[in-house]
């Protein structure tokens, strides 16, 4: 995962180089280094080949919230296993994702517009299809064979 930023990072220079200063989220910027960044290829992958065939593999849950914008989602994560849920969200709609109790669990909401958001609140920036990860952040979660549950609820709360 340490390839994408360089790459995005790479392809937005390269878009901005007539213009020293950019905007990012509407915030002005700074373009350093813009003599050492080259242009990105297209169709370059974001990751390593087989990274991408074990990501590929990873079963994707739908999200079906109740009336009120809540749902449930409970399962466990073995070893360095993520589970995967997807869900469609506007910009400016907010995400909540709160824990039952305390687990050795990181959740995290996913775009591929927008990257990785950690947190229990998220405002999401864009429209478009976000995935919650949950993953096990156990001390020695490569070689632990026992299944960890979670228990989690998520919100989506509507911005519009």
């Amino acid at each position: 995962m340490k390839f994408a930023p360089v790459l995005f990072v790479a392809a937005f220079a390269v878009a901005t180089a007539s213009a020293q200063q950019a905007t990012v989220g509407g915030q002005p910027v700074q373009v350093r280094n813009l003599d050492q960044l080259t242009a990105v290829p297209a169709n370059t992958p974001l990751m390593p080949a087989n990274a991408a065939r074990a990501r590929a593999a990873i079963p994707v849950k739908q999200i079906k919230v109740d009336s009120n914008g809540v749902a449930h989602l409970s399962g466990a994560v073995r070893r360095l296993g993520e589970d995967v849920y997807r869900f469609q969200g506007n910009a400016g709609d907010v995400v909540r994702v709160i824990s039952k109790k305390a687990t050795a669990m990181e959740f995290a909401i996913f775009s591929p517009q927008s990257g990785t958001n950690f947190g229990t609140n998220v405002v999401l920036p864009a429209d478009g299809v976000y995935e919650v990860r949950i993953v096990n952040n156990r001390r020695k979660a490569a070689w632990d064979k026992t299944p960890h549950p979670y228990n989690l609820t998520f919100t989506l709360a509507r911005g519009r």
